[in-house]
């Protein structure tokens, strides 16, 4: 989100578009302009770019089932594949360098938007040289397998550093070594 002072900006829209806003909002008991603003927050830090990149959104219950469709043997393969190249191509058209920062902001996105922090959650802890990420999902052991060597591939390609991790049936935790002083381009 681009910070400063708030700007007050007046838009027209549809006497249709105002009153499903209006219910909107209710629903998320909060107000209009909040509703407003959180969308075009999410039109600035996620859709547009998404949309030039090529992102299609996809129901999670075709997620689970793209997951349960692949050989319990093939599954850490497509995902490593997928973590060697989507990543750091989205990482750099997105933000133009991959580093440490850019990498974490990208996966911020990735479960804010993507995944609507309700079927993937993430938290980072940067302590003692250490970054921790604990991903918390709803996908099952399949998802989790999913996640860690996704994950995984995504830091060594990014950052040239290869994470410890570990896994249960609804989260995985990866951690790497953190120097902020490096920029932490990968191969």
């Amino acid at each position: 989100m681009a910070e400063g002072k708030p700007v007050l900006r007046s838009i027209r829209v549809s006497a249709g578009l105002s009153e499903s806003l209006t219910r909107e909002a209710r629903s998320k008991r909060v107000s209009v302009n909040s509703l407003v603003s959180s969308v075009l927050e999410k039109y600035d830090e996620w859709d547009r770019m998404a949309e030039k990149f090529g992102f299609v959104q996809i129901p999670s219950d075709l997620f689970k089932l793209f997951l349960s469709s692949l050989d319990a043997e093939k599954l850490p393969e497509v995902a490593k594949e997928a973590g060697r190249t989507f990543p750091k191509e989205t990482i750099l058209f997105w933000f133009k360098e991959a580093s440490y920062q850019n990498l974490l902001r990208y996966l911020e996105l990735q479960s804010e938007y993507q995944f609507q922090n309700q079927l993937l959650h993430h938290e980072v802890t940067i302590s003692r040289g250490k970054v921790t990420i604990v991903l918390h999902h709803l996908f099952g052991e399949r998802g989790s397998t999913w996640f860690l060597n996704y994950l995984s591939e995504a830091i060594r390609i990014n950052l040239g550093v290869t994470p410890t991790a570990d896994e249960t049936n609804n989260s995985v935790r990866l951690e790497f070594p953190f120097d902020p002083s490096e920029s932490g381009h990968g191969s």
